[in-house]
């Protein structure tokens, strides 16, 4: 979850391992064994989110998103960002 929002569903051992969200790829990185590397920026204002996608301002890429992404399943696996990463 992201700023109370669904970003990622799968199994956890296929999510540990090939992380689809870019949040979910920025917490795995910031485990110690993983170098420890934070998710950059801030998250956004609980009580004021942002309209649309609320990890854009924070994301590595310079993808932006249209508007609020749904969950868009792939198998056992969904995520709430585009293009969907199929494994």
């Amino acid at each position: 979850m992201y700023a109370s929002r669904l970003v990622e569903i799968g199994p956890a051992e296929q999510v540990f391992a090939d992380p689809w969200h870019p949040y979910t790829a920025g917490l795995l990185g910031a485990l110690p064994d993983r170098g420890f590397t934070p998710v950059p920026g801030h998250p956004p204002e609980l009580t004021a989110l942002p309209s649309g996608c609320g990890f854009e301002q924070r994301r590595p890429s310079l993808h932006t998103c249209e508007a609020d992404p749904a969950l868009v399943w792939s198998g056992e696996r969904a995520v709430a960002c585009a293009p969907v990463r199929a494994s």
